[in-house]
């Protein structure tokens, strides 16, 4: 499993989609599910955490 920070940023959507389709299990690092689950393709698994919350 590859856990992808800034997921879904220009380049980490990238990222999660290539890793995706070269078929390894991806987790995506998001702030806000819901808009996030819009912008990545579906079936990738999204956890919340946000570095600025927790300082």
């Amino acid at each position: 499993m590859i856990l992808v920070t800034g997921a879904t940023g220009h380049v980490g959507r990238a990222v999660v989609c290539r890793l995706a389709s070269l078929g390894h299990d991806v987790v995506a690092m998001v702030r806000d599910v819901q808009a996030s689950s819009r912008r990545l393709l579906s079936g990738i698994v999204l956890r919340v955490a946000d570095y600025q919350r927790h300082k």
